[in-house]
Order: C-alpha cells, then sequence, then structure tokens
C-alpha cells in the first residue's frame, strides 16, 4: 500500500517536554529504578547528575477518546476520577 501524502505544513504540532531535575533544572540524571505498570503507565526513580538531587518522573498515557457528560470529548478509563 503507497504512502499517503500529507501537507506537514498544516499538521497539528506536540511537543513533549524531556524530563529535567525539579531543583536545578538539569536534564542529566541517574536512573536508579523504574517499572512500567498495567495501565500503560511508567515510573522512574533518578538522582540528578549535577545537584543530586532524588526526583520521581510519572509517564501517563494519553486518556481515550469518548464522549462524556462535559461534551469535551475526553474520559478517562482509569476508575471514577477525571
Amino acid at each position: 500500500m503507497p504512502e499517503a501524502k500529507h501537507d506537514w505544513e498544516n499538521v497539528p504540532t506536540v511537543f513533549i517536554y524531556r524530563s529535567c531535575c525539579p531543583t536545578c533544572r538539569s536534564e542529566r540524571y541517574k536512573p536508579i529504578k523504574g517499572k512500567a505498570e498495567l495501565d500503560g503507565s511508567s515510573w522512574r526513580r533518578c538522582i540528578c547528575d549535577n545537584c543530586g538531587s532524588p526526583y520521581l518522573v510519572i509517564s501517563e498515557p494519553l486518556p481515550e477518546v469518548g464522549s462524556d457528560e462535559d461534551g469535551d470529548g475526553y474520559y478517562w478509563n482509569g476508575g471514577n476520577e477525571r
């Protein structure tokens, strides 16, 4: 199947920020321990290479698109909380 042609000048842009130390803003760290969870999330304990501060990085999956009472098109599928 041939690849579809896209007008890359007019596509949406998604920014994903690299994790950094909340104390000194350094992007250099040592991962200590981490785990992927069954709900698609993951966490990682880190120690900053620059200042030595420990911090936790959590990656959450995007909510599923659907319909809800608000009509905003999104709902959280991980429990009763939104």
